[in-house]
């Protein structure tokens, strides 16, 4: 090759560099080996609990090796197909819904859809269904994991009632030899008996829902902005996935009030005693019967959400008797059977 100096060309043949300046070839690289699977942490977010962190070997009755995070959330097919037809047909006509009431009221109120007032109002009216629709989001997850039932009955109806005896539990051989699905699920459903408090630190479970808010609200916009999805439901759901982001942590504020926790905070108390949070006693219904009241943002959609699963629960998505109520009665009726057995002998 040529190369050139301020007089022109100086050499076509440019010359080899004397070897202690060439640089040393590099040695060829080892195979690398075929790397371990790890998702990201906290991937899956539930509502209540978070799914357990350690990566245990699935049992024989687990086809395929390790199950994802998502199979083990949703559980059976039928019940997910179910459920997700369900949502479907909620979701349009939730879209329905939003399309005409933020114009309704705002017609009603302001007249003139050119008016600042009409602007207003159609704004405050978007904000208010886009809380709600985050409270009954958060209510239809809780409900489908509620309902999910742990295959392995040892495991299901063996019970933890505090946060550290569940940690402690979650190392031994019962639970790390046992699925996936079921790993998450009793996890999951571990809060009906070890309520308070979260085992999670507060950006921990904000993160939780933010795994799914941040791949979920770019494909809103990108329907808003492309014009798939119409306006007044792209901009109730944008702004829904944004508030319902704290749902995590007004869950466990309703049970650090109960506890007397919040007495330092007197505005947390009044934000629950407004209902723009959930309330306590709103909530501890859910705890007493596990078949209602399931939304944790601040419960305005609990009587809406109350009424689909009674509704499910009528056509057999939903069985009768929920998981948790279900395993007080069998952990009971076997701890009278093993009295009875022992007063006989």
């Amino acid at each position: 090759r040529c190369f050139f100096t301020k007089g022109g060309i100086q050499n076509c043949s440019r010359p080899a560099l004397p070897l202690p300046f060439r640089r040393p070839v590099p040695p060829p690289r080892a195979p690398r080996g075929p790397r371990s699977p790890c998702p990201p942490r906290h991937w899956t977010s539930c509502i209540v609990r978070t799914a357990p962190r350690s990566r245990a070997p699935a049992s024989p009755s687990t086809r395929g090796g390790f199950r994802t995070h998502q199979n083990a959330m949703w559980g059976s097919l039928e019940t997910t197909v179910k459920l997700a037809f369900t949502g479907l047909a909620g979701f349009t006509l939730a879209c329905v819904v939003i399309e005409t009431a933020g114009t309704a009221v705002g017609s009603t109120i302001a007249g003139s859809s050119e008016s600042q007032n009409y602007f207003v109002t159609r704004t405050l009216v978007e904000l208010l269904l886009a809380l709600y629709v985050a409270d009954f989001v958060t209510g239809l997850i809780h409900m489908l994991l509620d309902f999910q039932t742990v295959d392995d009955d040892e495991l299901r109806l063996h019970v933890e009632t505090s946060v550290e005896a569940v940690e402690a539990f979650e190392k031994t051989k019962l639970f790390t030899e046992a699925s996936e699905h079921d790993q998450y699920l009793w996890n999951f459903h571990s809060h009906h008996e070890a309520v308070y408090p979260s085992s999670d630190s507060q950006l921990e479970l904000f993160m939780q829902l933010f795994w799914y808010v941040r791949i979920v609200w770019p494909l809103f916009y990108l329907g808003y902005y492309y014009g798939y999805v119409p306006e007044a439901t792209s901009r109730v759901w944008l702004v829904a996935l944004i508030v319902g982001l704290p749902s995590q942590q007004t869950h466990f504020l309703a049970h650090a009030r109960r506890r007397g926790l919040l007495k330092e905070w007197p505005i947390l108390e009044k934000l629950q005693d407004w209902r723009i949070i959930l309330h306590p006693d709103a909530h501890q219904q859910h705890h007493e019967k596990f078949n209602c009241n399931f939304c944790i943002l601040n419960g305005w959609a609990n009587p809406l959400m109350n009424r689909v699963a009674r509704l499910l629960t009528h056509f057999g998505v939903l069985a009768e008797e929920p998981p948790t109520a279900r395993n007080r009665r069998e952990r009971a009726e076997r701890k009278d059977a093993a009295l009875k057995e022992r007063e006989e002998s």
